[in-house]
C-alpha cells in the first residue's frame, strides 16, 4: 500500500472535498439573499401578510427547504461514505457542484413557476446518477436507487401536469405544495432524520 493508497489520506481528501462543497453552498445562500430582500440593505416589515405569502416566497421557502435537508443528508452520505480516490469519487464531486448549482437556479427561477418544477426532475435525476456512482464506488447497495427514481418519476409527472394544464395562480400553490411534501417524503424515506 503506497501513501496514496492510506485510508487516511482518502479521508483527508474526502473531507476536503466536502468543505469546498459546503462553501460553494454557502455562496448559493449568500448570493440568494439579494433575491429575498433586494438589493437595500435596510430590511423593512410588510405591512401585509399579502406581501409576504406569495407564490414566488413560498417557491423560495420550498428551495430552502429542499437545499438545507439536502446538505444534511449529504453530510450524512459522506459521513458513512466518503469519497475514493479515482473516478467514482470525482464523478461524485462533480455531481455535488452540478446539484448546487441546480439549487442556485432553483432560487432564481422562484418567480416562474414552470421553470422552477422543471429544475426539480434534473435534481433528482442528479441524485439518481450519484447514488449510483455511489453504490458502484462502495461496491454496496448502500443507499436506494429505487426510491430516488420513485421521487425522480413523482417531480417529473408533477412538471408534466403543470406544464399541461398552464400555470395559473391558484394552481401554482397546489403544485408548490406539492413539491415541498415530496421533498419532506424522499427525505424521510432516505432516511436524513433518523440516526444510525
Amino acid at each position: 500500500m503506497t501513501e496514496l493508497d492510506s485510508p487516511s489520506l482518502e479521508r483527508k481528501l474526502s473531507d476536503r472535498l466536502v468543505s469546498l462543497v459546503d462553501i460553494v453552498f454557502g455562496v448559493v445562500f449568500g448570493l440568494s439573499i439579494p433575491t429575498v430582500f433586494g438589493s437595500d440593505t435596510n430590511i423593512t416589515i410588510p405591512n401585509s401578510w399579502g406581501n409576504i405569502l406569495t407564490i414566488s416566497n413560498f417557491a423560495l421557502f420550498v428551495a430552502y427547504i429542499s437545499i438545507i435537508l439536502s446538505w444534511i443528508g449529504y453530510h450524512k452520505a459522506m459521513e458513512q461514505y466518503p469519497f475514493k480516490i479515482g473516478v467514482g469519487g470525482s464523478r461524485r464531486f462533480f455531481m455535488d457542484l452540478v446539484i448546487v448549482f441546480l439549487y442556485a437556479v432553483l432560487i432564481y427561477a422562484r418567480s416562474n413557476t414552470l421553470l422552477y418544477l422543471a429544475i426539480f426532475p434534473i435534481i433528482y435525476l442528479f441524485y439518481l446518477a450519484w447514488d449510483v456512482v455511489l453504490n458502484h464506488e462502495h461496491r454496496t447497495n448502500a443507499t436506494s436507487t429505487r426510491t430516488t427514481f420513485k421521487y425522480f418519476i413523482v417531480f417529473l409527472i408533477t412538471w408534466l401536469i403543470y406544464s399541461y394544464i398552464g400555470a395559473t395562480y391558484d394552481v401554482a400553490w397546489i403544485f408548490l405544495v406539492v413539491a415541498l411534501i415530496s421533498n419532506l417524503a424522499f427525505r424521510y424515506e432516505k432516511g436524513t432524520w433518523r440516526h444510525n
